[in-house]
């Protein structure tokens, strides 16, 4: 979704290893990996981030500290099943992804530019007078665009933990269902 903005010149996370050190520039903040690998033992991620604007945001975190949030953060991360236990590289990525987007990135974008990039096109009605074929109930407070969507995770992004909503959806193969499960826990319906 990040990179479906277009402000994004580069986003990266990147794993450093035993031998290698993060250093970083105290009044720019820049982070640099300097020393030599020395083993394949990871010792933390690094995540970097460039704005078509120029705006360049830096963060790194450690092993351990990725260890406590998941700890803190992830109800079931020492379920065998859990993809903190199946694939712990991808969650350790996410995670700095996650922080360095919530730090430094821009959560806008253009729908038009999202339907071009899946493909989509805006409907047309040819006919006001054709049949209805299909229809069904919209709730009149569950957000139905790409917009009210982006304004929704903008505006409550705090307010619920994002890992959730990401394994929802990786367990149900159905963003839209992931959505409506969040919405379910954290603002249920009277």
């Amino acid at each position: 979704m990040a990179l479906r903005t277009g402000k994004y010149k580069h986003l990266n996370v990147s794993p450093y290893f035993d031998g290698e050190t993060v250093t970083e520039n105290r009044m720019t903040g820049e982070l640099e990996i300097k020393g030599t690998q020395e083993s394949d033992t990871i010792l933390g991620y690094a995540g970097y981030l460039e704005l078509t604007s120029g705006y360049v945001g830096y963060v790194h975190m450690t092993v351990d500290e990725i260890d406590e949030h998941k700890k803190i953060f992830s109800k079931n991360w020492s379920n065998p099943k859990s993809t903190w236990q199946t694939n712990p590289a991808a969650m350790a990525r996410k995670t700095v992804l996650l922080k360095l987007l919530r730090d430094h990135g821009v959560f806008t974008f253009d729908i038009s530019r999202a339907q071009q990039d899946e493909g989509e096109e805006e409907p047309t009605i040819t006919d006001p007078e054709e049949d209805i074929i299909d229809s069904e109930y919209i709730d009149p407070d569950r957000p139905s665009s790409a917009e009210d969507w982006a304004a929704f995770f903008t505006r409550f992004q705090n307010d619920f933990d994002m890992s959730e909503l990401i394994a929802v959806q990786q367990d149900t193969g159905d963003a839209q269902k992931a959505y409506d499960v969040m919405l379910e826990q954290h603002y249920p319906k009277d």
